[in-house]
């Protein structure tokens, strides 16, 4: 299937969910390919907060009292893979064709889309988000539904709350410069933005490279005065997030080493994941017949492992940071924390996913 003149705007929908586009130049003998990798994470998670709010409402009305895990993923997957297959034979084999006469050059061009990551990307979102809208997790929760609520905290609330201050400082900043037309794209790529805040306020860097060099550095390195805002606030969102998750744990005595690694590792492999996915999301390959060339930013190697270390530091104070607040300030712990889930933290009635804990006297 090949599609010419097709419109941009939807190459640009297949660039979206493939990660980006190919492109090819032929000018005066010379046949550069150029390659544009860019993830835009905001628009994906966008799509899959549609396919998760539409599948919940349906799965609903067919059955209010959820899927069991089985079930949600065997259907979860025919429809993903039905979704993908029509998405990839649509999107995936588009094809923008432009030619341009510039005195006595001929200039003639083309953009292709790729199919198997449409396919991919496509299967993953559906994939995902219908699982996830078809499970329903009761009052009393296992060990490993326990991780995935603390482990959605711990990357949805400081990621989101960064995506909203990069649309404001890049709305801000588009609106300073004139580039009024870019305000529509700044949503798109803000989870980027703050994916890499949330990154950078960790003290770790991001990596340049680019014909031949390679670079690493520092949020303090290129922020110079934000770079305390940011790492100001980086660190009180990770307070409150100890105090968000330790309080939805069994309250006890003391430290409950059996619970505080499963944040962690969880934080690892989402770590490992998301580093892969803010490599190819700006990226920028360039070959011709004499140089072959990858201009691209991302994190440092040493990423996941510099968060994983944060997080288990964090899930050791979620262990007692909430008693000592709640000593000092109750109505503060409350207001951070919600009132509800204190109240059931204070009377213990959050009921245990391991073995009993010691309850703590009020």
């Amino acid at each position: 299937l090949e599609l010419t003149s097709l419109p941009i705007l939807f190459v640009a929908a297949a660039a979206i969910l493939g990660g980006g586009v190919d492109a090819s130049v032929s000018m005066s003998g010379l046949a550069p390919s150029y390659g544009a990798n860019v993830l835009a994470l905001g628009a994906l998670l966008i799509l899959w907060l549609g396919v998760f709010g539409a599948t919940r409402a349906l799965s609903r009305r067919e059955n209010p009292q959820g899927s069991s895990g089985a079930d949600a993923a065997l259907r979860s997957l025919i429809e993903a893979a039905a979704v993908a297959l029509v998405a990839a034979m649509i999107l995936g084999f588009a094809r923008f064709d432009s030619a341009v006469q510039v005195s006595f050059f001929a200039i003639s061009g083309s953009v292709t889309t790729r199919w198997g990551a449409i396919l991919l990307v496509t299967f993953l979102i559906v994939f995902t988000a219908a699982f996830a809208s078809r499970i329903r997790f009761g009052r009393s929760v296992g060990v490993w539904q326990r991780t995935t609520r603390e482990l959605v905290w711990y990357f949805a609330l400081p990621i989101g709350l960064l995506s909203v201050v990069a649309i404001v400082l890049g709305v801000a900043a588009a609106v300073r410069q004139e580039s009024a037309y870019l305000i529509p794209v700044i949503p798109l790529v803000s989870v980027n933005a703050g994916a890499y805040g949330w990154i950078l306020g960790q003290a770790s860097s991001v990596s340049m490279s680019g014909a031949g060099s390679s670079s690493s550095m520092f949020a303090w390195q290129f922020m110079q005065g934000w770079t305390w805002a940011l790492m100001i606030g980086v660190l009180l969102l990770l307070l409150v997030l100890s105090l968000i998750i330790g309080v939805r744990r069994q309250r006890a005595t003391r430290i409950v080493w059996g619970r505080t690694w499963q944040l962690p590792a969880g934080v690892l492999i989402i770590g490992v994941v998301l580093m892969l996915a803010l490599t190819m999301s700006l990226s920028m390959p360039l070959s011709s017949s004499s140089t072959a060339a990858t201009f691209a930013i991302a994190p440092s190697a040493l990423t996941p492992l510099i968060v994983t270390a944060v997080a288990w530091l964090i899930s050791i104070a979620a262990e007692v940071l909430p008693l000592w607040v709640y000593q000092a300030a109750p109505n503060l712990l409350s207001l951070v924390a919600g009132r509800r889930s204190v109240a059931e933290w204070v009377a213990g009635t959050h009921a245990p996913v391991a073995a009993p804990v010691p309850q703590a006297a009020v």
